[in-house]
């Protein structure tokens, strides 16, 4: 494996890989990585499936739309299109591979643009095409240049189009924390060439700001972090801990849910804005 530098961006303060990998290295990864049925569980329990789905609920909550075009870049199992789908949404996913959808919504398949998803994305603006509501999970830590990636939404939104942006939270307080006190021996979170940029609350806002968009929420997902201060529970030195920490986050998640949509998104607003969380997610539309 390549050795890699970690640098930070003097501008807005992310971190990103340095040298940028090369195309050969990327495609290479990707398609070891990503592009096949490896990349998925089989099967899921009730509760996963539960989970899968509840980003839907939280981009009805902001969103607040009957119907309109969804465009879900890098859809995956394309959970969330399938969800749009069945309320009358126009829908749209970009994804790499066809495998996810074909196993859980085949019926839907002919909505989901399979390739490059950057390429797809070209096409999608040069065709002149435009969507009430863009999300775009886990998707910009692993392009070459973020910036320019998010400057390209800005080509296929109305003026009240509202965009979900997902990224893992890297480099927070509480991860320096744990490293400090030796609660975790090393930056688990970097991981070229895979995640070639880096993210924290901060500088997600800095950098939608910079770009001319307005952020409208900040939330984050379950604290999995947490498990990480207590030492049986530490999934970081005791591997096989992994597991248990991610069906936790999923009963917590789902029971939460169940309890109150209005107690779930709480909650995801407290994570966000106080960082703590595994994942930021930004819901941002065009400065007016």
């Amino acid at each position: 494996m390549n050795e890699f530098n970690i640098l930070e961006n003097k501008e807005f303060g992310f971190k990103y890989v340095s040298p940028t990998p090369s195309v050969e290295l990327l495609d290479d990864f990707y398609n070891k990585s990503y592009y096949d049925t490896n990349g998925y569980e089989v099967e899921y329990t009730a509760d996963e499936l539960t989970h899968k789905v509840l980003p839907a609920h939280e981009i009805e909550y902001i969103v607040k739309k009957e119907t309109g075009k969804i465009l879900d870049v890098g859809c995956g199992e394309a959970f969330v299109v399938n969800y749009f789908h069945n309320k009358g949404w126009d829908v749209t996913g970009l994804d790499f591979s066809h495998d996810g959808v074909n196993r859980h919504f085949p019926d839907i398949v002919d909505k989901i643009i399979k390739g490059d998803v950057y390429k797809s994305l070209d096409k999608l603006i040069e065709s002149g095409e435009k969507y009430d509501v863009i999300v775009c999970n886990n998707v910009l830590e692993h392009v070459v240049d973020p910036i320019d990636f998010l400057k390209k939404f800005k080509r296929i939104c109305y003026k009240d189009t509202i965009v979900r942006i997902q990224v893992p939270n890297d480099f927070s307080w509480l991860q320096k924390s744990l490293l400090e006190d030796e609660k975790i021996d090393n930056k688990y979170w970097v991981a070229p060439p895979g995640h070639l940029s880096y993210f924290d609350e901060k500088n997600l806002r800095d950098i939608l700001a910079g770009h001319g968009y307005e952020v409208t929420d900040m939330l984050g997902d379950f604290p999995i972090e947490l498990y990480l201060i207590n030492d049986a529970s530490n999934y970081n030195k005791i591997k096989e801990a992994g597991k248990s920490a991610h069906m936790a986050r999923i009963y917590f998640d789902v029971k939460l849910f169940n309890e109150s949509l209005d107690k779930y998104m709480s909650f995801k607003k407290g994570c966000g804005e106080s960082g703590v969380c595994r994942n930021l997610v930004a819901y941002f539309s065009l400065k007016n």
